[in-house]
């Protein structure tokens, strides 16, 4: 089996957390607290969870965007959290990022044309006319014009943005683009424009992509392989069909249970407060929001568990979730 483009382990974030001045000890929210996963050449792994899950801290963590606290990512082999930023940069050629606010990514006081061309020659691989014209192509790639090369930001709609923003990804010529919540910022009518136009991408150029979203139905769309997060953690990751249509694990099923449309009698339910992302991980965080499944949660480890090849799910009795799976009607 060849090896994976890119191979991220236990990789951690904490952010401390200053306490006043009579507080007891200073304390930390695990926003990334031990991810594991790997993504082949041009596969696309979809991120999944709820709001402050920490999935959009594990791209830009990948990325060294920000800084991890610990772990380890590897990239065709290379181990990049050692290196310095100067040795970083050139492997920012093959890694690289499309925000959820294209307007907010691109700078207003510059043309497009100029903004696609500036890691062309920041990089010294084209220059003027050169840098100009691949920009061009780009444009047009991404199902814009050549007239558009000396518009402004402004001058776009949203749906046209996010497309000047993955031609400038796409300049140096990248084998992983993190994709962080890239069009959960367009009307509906655009998402599927903007989401068949990074499928046709993929199988044209063969690029590969950590793909963001809280939505389920795009993930579904455009991802080969899903991983479900809940609180910095990893909680079942596995074929898009095995994950989307037999989910495991409770959370998954009650993502998959707010979806307009689910079936009444498969729905799983959030119950009380979500624990704190500062506390470190235990039986406590499941069983508080899934009573029904608790006993999958205790006496024993938990830890990530095969259920079928390729299909892992977070719990200490794996037999208690797939009984409790198989009593859900799935229609």
């Amino acid at each position: 089996m060849s090896e994976p483009l890119l191979e991220v382990r236990e990789l951690v974030k904490h952010f401390p957390v200053r306490g006043g001045a009579f507080a007891k000890s200073p304390g930390a929210v695990r926003a990334v607290d031990g991810v594991s996963f790997d993504i082949a050449a041009g596969e696309s792994l979809g991120l999944v969870g709820e709001s402050g899950c920490g999935k959009s801290t594990t791209g830009r963590c990948i990325l060294r965007l920000i800084e991890p606290t610990g772990g380890s990512v590897r990239f065709q082999g290379q181990e990049l959290m050692g290196l310095s930023q100067a040795r970083l940069r050139p492997m920012r050629r093959h890694l690289q990022m499309i925000f959820q606010d294209p307007f907010g990514s691109l700078n207003p006081r510059m043309r497009v044309g100029d903004a696609i061309a500036e890691p062309l020659e920041v990089h010294g691989l084209a220059r003027g006319d050169a840098a100009r014209e691949r920009a061009g192509r780009l444009l047009e790639q991404v199902g814009l014009t050549r007239e558009h090369l000396d518009r402004y930001p402004h001058e776009f709609s949203g749906g046209q943005r996010q497309r000047v923003c993955i031609a400038r990804a796409l300049a140096l010529g990248p084998q992983l683009i993190v994709c962080d919540e890239p069009v959960s910022a367009l009307d509906v009518s655009v998402q599927a424009q903007v989401l068949n136009l990074l499928d046709d991408l993929q199988r044209e150029l063969g690029v590969a992509y950590l793909f963001i979203s809280h939505d389920l139905a795009v993930v579904g769309h455009v991802c080969h392989r899903v991983a479900v997060m809940y609180l910095g953690e990893i909680v079942e990751i596995g074929p898009r069909e095995a994950v989307l249509t037999r989910p495991l694990h409770p959370y998954t099923q009650a993502l998959l249970s707010a979806v307009p449309g689910s079936p009444a009698g498969s729905r799983v339910l959030l119950e009380g407060d979500p624990p704190s992302p500062m506390e470190p991980s235990s039986a406590r965080r499941f069983t508080s929001r899934f009573p029904r499944h608790a006993a999958a949660f205790e006496g024993g480890e938990i830890r990530l568990r095969e259920a079928a090849p390729g299909h892992q799910v977070r719990c200490a009795r794996l037999e208690v979730l797939q009984d409790l799976a198989a009593a859900v009607p799935t229609a």
